[in-house]
């Protein structure tokens, strides 16, 4: 028996149970199954007290100053890279 032709029928098979499976996971929508996501960490502003809403407002203040402290940090890095490879 020719040995290339039981290999070509193998990886027909194992061709076509790929595609397959490929089909189905494209065709099934799995979003409609799953429940609706809740925000994490919004909460309703309208249950907050003042007190509660100004904290609010400091810890968000010091999450900007630290993401502002990481685009600077990557900005200076970008600007002594692109300053190694200009020509």
């Amino acid at each position: 028996m020719h040995s290339h032709l039981v290999a070509d029928r193998s990886n027909y098979w194992s061709n076509i149970i790929q595609d397959t499976w490929q089909w189905y996971e494209a065709a099934m929508d799995t979003d409609e199954l799953e429940p609706p996501k809740i925000p994490v960490g919004k909460p309703d502003l309208e249950l907050l007290s003042i007190a509660q809403l100004e904290d609010c407002i400091v810890e968000l203040e010091a999450e900007i100053a630290r993401i502002r402290s990481a685009i600077a940090g990557k900005q200076s890095a970008r600007g002594a890279a692109d300053a190694v490879f200009k020509i």
